[in-house]
């Protein structure tokens, strides 16, 4: 609709909170179009939070959930290597040979003013409208779609369209070993960003050659039409061994993906701004796993059996499939079990271990802890709402009671003894100390962190199957 704003008419429309992130906006009338480019920055953590989130990801907690596996016996059977994670020197001198080269390799500043002198191209058919004694190449869908849309005239008894759909090449730089060139330039500018962002003023050069990589990335514009690189490069094409800019940046690119090989990172990290949730989201999953790990260690526990590792061509990878299977079980001396089960679904199908006895329930994590024949269930959701204030949504509590309440045994008996969300605010409790509420998780924080980690000491470590959660509301 259009609206006045001072002397001026301007077109406006209705926009529902959407996610963080760069949003394009196009206004179509008729034959003319406007864009423009809207940036919307998180509103429940800061820029500084973002940047500790999407750095956790990145580098501690990876390594970290790694490492204390490694510590409680996950490997020991297997031939998977010894990891390690690597010095923000050596990252520093991966990233000056990938930005200035190395030897006989060319760096990136050297590559990418090389390749805007000759970029790789293939021609592609594009439409576009003309008059019709302007058209060259027509084509029959062109053609039939003019004859639908366009106004037709009378010429030598036969009506024809006045404008029609011509074909024309152009040149498409939208292939496979510029894909690859653009892959390398982003992991490279990704990760100097990461370590500035790391080490501050402690190495001023870094911010140097990320400038110039900066300046060298914008003579090579058409790489912003380019698409992602969907799968590790293994193709070697005519054009790389024909055009030696073009074979640095291939060799340049798989000398970093070797760099990393045996560095550990989250395999999904590189996702667009927007996903503020879903980072966030996973920031929690990940912490939540790394907190159960660092207590059940201290508790005697070990690793009986994960599926977080996951090794690659590419390196090693820490990931949570949300297949509703065990991701994690762990095993005390005196025949405790624990286990960590992300996504599962507990149906209202009669005869199931658990179940729901009425609508199917899918909490973001469930550990499972049994004690002989008894067993105690704990759920958390990490929630990152686009609206509201900074406490607790309602939705989000009425969701927790939903979980303690219908989540059954095969006997019909309640099992959930903690149902808490983990959410960027102040923690409230609402039911006995870790019965109901909201955990705070806020990046930065080590009270959030250490709140994690006092809440399953409290709750998940300390289950005895005297009572159950029926009995203790007969008591109140």
């Amino acid at each position: 609709k259009l609206e006045k704003f001072g002397d001026k008419l301007h077109v406006c429309i209705n926009w529902p909170a959407s996610p963080a992130g760069l949003w394009n906006i196009r206004y179509e009338n008729g034959q003319s179009s406007t864009e423009a480019t809207i940036k919307i920055q998180p509103s429940k953590i800061t820029g500084d939070q973002l940047s500790m989130v999407m750095q956790d990801l990145d580098r501690e907690l990876p390594a970290s959930i790694i490492f204390q596996l490694d510590r409680m016996g996950a490997f020991i059977s297997t031939t998977t290597t010894r990891f390690k994670k690597i010095t923000i020197e050596q990252e520093i001198e991966i990233l000056k040979r990938a930005v200035l080269g190395h030897g006989s390799q060319k760096g990136l500043l050297s590559i990418l003013p090389e390749v805007s002198r000759d970029p790789h191209f293939v021609l592609s058919d594009e439409l576009h409208q003309v008059r019709s004694e302007l058209a060259r190449r027509l084509t029959a869908q062109g053609l039939a779609s003019s004859l639908m849309r366009s106004e037709l005239v009378l010429y030598n008894k036969t009506y024809i369209p006045t404008h029609v759909l011509d074909t024309k090449k152009i040149q498409n730089f939208d292939t496979y070993e510029n894909k690859v060139l653009r892959e390398y330039v982003t992991q490279v500018q990704r990760r100097l960003r990461q370590v500035i962002k790391h080490t501050r003023d402690r190495y001023p050069y870094l911010q140097d050659w990320y400038t110039r990589l900066g300046q060298a990335r914008k003579v090579v514009a058409f790489l912003d039409g380019v698409g992602n690189l969907k799968s590790p490069p293994e193709l070697i094409t005519m054009v790389f061994l024909k055009k030696p800019a073009y074979r640095s940046a291939y060799d340049g690119y798989l000398s970093l993906r070797r760099s990393y090989k045996d560095c550990l990172t989250v395999e999904t990290l590189d996702l667009p701004f927007q996903n503020v949730p879903y980072l966030y989201e996973k920031w929690c999953t990940l912490h939540t796993i790394l907190a159960l790990l660092r207590t059940a260690d201290k508790s005697g526990f070990r690793t009986e059996m994960q599926s977080l590792y996951q090794p690659s061509c590419g390196g090693h990878w820490v990931e949570v499939i949300p297949d509703g299977r065990s991701a994690l079980q762990l095993k005390h001396a005196d025949g405790t079990r624990i286990s960590l089960i992300p996504q599962q679904s507990y149906h209202t199908d009669a005869g199931r271990r658990l179940k729901s006895i009425s609508f199917c329930q899918i909490p973001d994590i469930s550990i499972e802890v049994a004690v002989s024949d008894n067993l105690a269930l704990y759920v958390l959701d990490p929630k990152y709402k686009l609206e509201g204030d900074d406490g607790p949504k309602k939705e989000d509590i009425d969701k927790m009671h939903a979980y303690r309440d219908s989540i059954r045994d095969a006997d019909g008996r309640r099992i959930v003894r903690s149902a808490v969300i983990l959410y960027p605010g102040e923690s409230s409790i609402y039911y006995n100390a870790t019965s109901l509420g909201a955990i705070s998780m806020i990046p930065g924080s080590d009270a959030s962190l250490n709140g994690l980690d006092a809440f399953l000491l409290n709750s998940v470590f300390s289950f005895r199957p005297a009572a159950s959660p029926d009995y203790e509301e007969k008591q109140i």
